[in-house]
């Protein structure tokens, strides 16, 4: 095969791989069968004739992902045991659609419930307006109707209070995220802002949560 071929070949795989999560992560760790995945990239690229080089561009990219995964791992490791965390429950979370009436009155109505010392955050989108809050608040959004398109109640709000680091660390949210997504847990809502990481769940996840997080910031 020519070095352009090989080239080639070798740019489909790595594409192949970072489109594909789970093969990326399972590189990254190390428990791939290299035979069964190359004859599965062979059959969706349609590269049946070439075995062996999409074998060496396999062991090329698991090589190099496991190298930056166990230097990358130990720096996030290291930003997550410096961690705290911190668990809110009965909290609520109003998708309102963005129009001008509905910001003028979320505004009026947030300025209001912070000068009575009560607790929300504000997620701010193109097309709608998301407003974290304590659930014996929800009832000050009712003047919203019709422009309130969902209401989720029962949500646990859990609150990660990183050091500086890591501003300089990159994949602590991916992370984290990914560590619920292997166990089948949705992430409601995800909130960052400098040291602080605000994740929501529903409420029936609580128990599976707080074993997770205990994991990850231990």
């Amino acid at each position: 095969m020519s070095e352009i071929g090989q080239n080639n070949i070798a740019h489909q795989v790595a594409d192949y791989i970072d489109m594909h999560p789970v093969v990326k992560n399972a590189l990254q760790r190390g428990i791939v069968n290299y035979s069964s995945l190359v004859r599965e990239i062979q059959k969706n690229l349609g590269l049946e004739k070439n075995f062996e080089a999409v074998l060496i561009a396999v062991r090329r990219n698991a090589a190099k992902l496991m190298k930056t995964s166990i230097n990358l791992s130990e720096k996030v490791r290291k930003v997550l045991s410096q961690s705290n965390m911190e668990i809110k429950t009965k909290r609520a979370v109003i998708m309102i659609e963005k129009n001008q009436r509905s910001l003028n009155l979320v505004h009026n109505i947030i300025s209001r419930i912070k000068a009575d010392a009560g607790y929300l955050d504000l997620i701010e989108g193109s097309d709608s307006v998301s407003v974290i809050l304590e659930e014996k608040l929800v009832s000050e959004f009712k003047k919203l109707q019709p422009d309130i398109l969902r209401i989720n109640k029962d949500q646990i709000e859990i609150v990660i209070r990183s050091p500086e680091d890591i501003e300089d660390v990159p994949g602590v949210i991916a992370f984290v995220t990914n560590a619920f997504a292997e166990r089948g847990i949705n992430i409601q809502e995800i909130l960052s802002c400098y040291k602080e990481t605000i994740l929501l769940f529903d409420k029936k996840d609580i128990n599976e949560v707080v074993e997770i997080m205990n994991k990850l910031t231990k």
